[in-house]
């Protein structure tokens, strides 16, 4: 049994749903771009497998704004996220682990919550 409800609780002129629908937008635009950036650079680099994996990330992060694919499309951020953090961790980046961190809790995060875009009803109870 799943139940989930979410108060609509207003702070700064925002309730607990509109909030939600911010932050996912703006977190999807930030993995875009940053896809984006990576896709630009492994061109330039010539790196087939980075320019691949970024293009997938970029994507999944297109889909995953959509209530039919946030749970598949965040699966496959996810898996991306561990992957490219593993790398990172034997290449000794301290900072991109930080980032792919901060990105695969935001993204876990929607994941488990759920897609708020599908409904303006947020206060559903399911059996």
């Amino acid at each position: 049994m799943m139940v989930m409800v979410m108060k609509h609780k207003r702070t700064f002129g925002l309730d607990t749903v509109q909030a939600f629908k911010i932050f996912h937008a703006v977190f999807v635009l930030v993995i875009l771009i940053a896809s984006l950036k990576t896709v630009v650079e492994a061109l330039g680099a010539s790196n087939h497998a980075l320019f691949a994996l970024a293009s997938v990330e970029a994507i999944a992060a297109v889909f995953f704004v959509f209530p039919k694919f946030t749970k598949g499309a965040g699966i496959v951020l996810l898996a991306i996220f561990l992957l490219v953090s593993s790398i990172s961790l034997i290449t000794g980046s301290l900072i991109a682990n930080i980032h792919l961190l901060l990105y695969f809790a935001c993204t876990l995060f929607i994941v488990v919550h759920g897609n708020v875009w599908k409904s303006s009803n947020v206060d559903t109870a399911q059996a």
